[in-house]
């Protein structure tokens, strides 16, 4: 059976931790869900909602106010990627269950970023949001968690249980590598070599002179085993780990970042402010469209007794007409006629002529106004369907709002509590912002003209959206103005 890769790296958040700041958890919170690199997520007694998520979070971090309290829980997996998407988040789904019991609160955020770095970052607390109680007990020493009968390193059994859910899942799907998540020397093998990297202390060149080094031992030593192969691919998830650390180090340290971070929650923002328009607008042409189906539906009704007045006249005059009318259906009177011209007619003959005229005329108006009436019965169907259509969509958009709300911000929180705490949000993000930083990160490529455009606009720095536009105008200039070459 093959070897599988993959790589459990567990730490913590604590008070009591030197480098732990206020707000370094929900910081944490909003690097793992940012949209940019987080592909899905499974959560259990947490939200799957992005913003409600990390609301739960700085809500927690600042009830929490214990000095040398321990907050959560920082794991990053490391998957293999040979397995598939539902592979990947059936094994997740197994650890996560295991870890909280039900009881504690947990999310993991599957990055798929980088194709050949599958991994997932998982923040759990391990507190039962029943009655308080620690859960796993990761917290605890490894004497007290040997006493209670449990693995006493937190992190190994972290891995164990990793290990046993995800080839339970790999055996489900019919894989043919398994996860062997002992260390190299518990394997029997050597020690793996430590990463190479410059430091202050070293100048350039023995910096280069320790990396040749170190890949020309490699390659004396290379060999196609699959043992190499995973040492190879281990090696990877290593480097890739640390730069994902060094990027979450700084994640909060670029204006760049803070600016897309701003923008998200305007876009909901945004987003939400459209949905009310939509919720006005539709309350609007409801009301109209009621107000117009009440009219057509009186003018239907003045037409439709116009129409029965109508019928009535028909059955008068038909009547009438029948008394000119002999036994066997014949008009009454004569006339006389020669050679095709008319001589005269008798005086009953005029009668009966007259009356038959008069049927014909009733009879074309009552057909008149039945059409009419069957013209403003349309009119008058067509505007109320699109009167309830309206009230359809206001009530959706209205119920779309209050689901949102709901879910992102609680019960008890109404739309005016929504709409402050996203313009707080947007505010937070660009607190102490410079908009000449962001003039700077648009020049350097950092972000776009229109996040740059959005970004100052939301700082009140109009003047330098000026200089965005005229910058990218120039660009575009250059660019239409540039040689195209033809390379051999």
């Amino acid at each position: 059976m093959d070897h599988g890769f993959s790589r459990l790296e567990h730490s913590s958040f604590g008070k009591s931790d030197q480098r732990y700041q206020p707000g370094m958890l929900a910081k944490h919170a909003v690097y793992i869900s940012r949209l940019s690199a987080s592909d899905r997520c499974i959560a259990i007694n947490f939200s799957t909602n992005t913003h409600k998520f990390r609301r739960e979070v700085a809500e927690y971090e600042e009830s929490v106010t214990r000095k040398n309290a321990r907050l959560a829980d920082k794991i990053v997996i490391n998957l293999d990627n040979r397995m598939d998407a539902e592979a990947m988040d059936d094994a997740l789904r197994a650890f996560a269950i295991t870890l909280t019991k039900g009881a504690a609160r947990i999310r993991i955020d599957v990055h798929l970023n980088d194709p050949n770095n599958p991994h997932a970052h998982v923040l759990f607390i391990d507190k039962s949001v029943y009655d308080g109680s620690r859960v796993q007990r990761l917290s605890d020493s490894p004497r007290d968690r040997a006493k209670a009968g449990l693995e006493p390193n937190g992190t190994q059994w972290l891995r164990d249980t990793w290990e046993k859910e995800c080839n339970s899942v790999l055996d489900a799907h019919g894989y043919d590598f398994r996860l062997d998540m002992r260390s190299r020397l518990d394997r029997g093998l050597d020690k793996a070599k430590e990463h190479v990297e410059w430091r202050a202390s070293q100048s350039p060149e023995e910096t280069i002179e320790a990396v040749e080094e170190t890949a020309t031992v490699a390659q004396e030593r290379f060999v196609s085993t699959l043992e190499e192969q995973y040492l190879a691919k281990l090696s990877a998830y290593e480097q890739a780990h640390l730069e994902d650390a060094a990027i979450e180090r700084e994640f909060y340290e670029t204006t760049a970042q803070r600016v897309e971070d701003a923008l998200e929650y305007h876009a909901e923002y945004q987003r939400l402010k459209a949905i009310q328009a939509n919720i006005a607008h539709y309350k609007a042409v409801a009301e109209t469209a009621r107000a117009d189906a009440g009219q057509l539906r009186k003018h239907a009704t003045a037409v439709q007794l116009e129409a029965i007045e109508a019928e009535k006249s028909v059955y008068y005059a038909s009547e009438a007409f029948d008394q000119h009318k002999t036994s066997s259906g014949r008009l009454k009177g004569f006339e006389l006629s020669l050679f095709g011209y008319e001589i005269m007619k008798s005086p009953a003959r005029h009668r009966a002529l007259g009356a038959q005229q008069q049927l014909a005329a009733r009879q074309y108006d009552y057909e008149v106004k039945l059409k009419d009436y069957r013209d403003a019965e349309d009119r008058h169907t067509i505007r109320e369907n699109e009167a309830r259509e309206a009230e359809i969509k206001h009530e959706f958009n209205a119920r779309e709002v209050l689901t949102y709300i709901e879910q992102t911000y609680g019960k008890d929180k109404t739309l005016h509590d929504a709409e402050y705490l996203h313009v707080r949000s947007v505010s937070k993000a660009l607190e102490g912002v410079d908009p000449q930083e962001v003039f700077a990160e648009y020049e350097i490529g950092a972000i776009t003209r229109e996040q740059a455009v959005e970004a100052l606009a939301l700082l009140g720095a109009t003047y330098l959206i000026d200089r965005v536009e005229e910058r990218h105008r120039v660009e575009l200039e250059q660019w239409e103005t540039m040689e195209p070459q033809i390379g051999l």
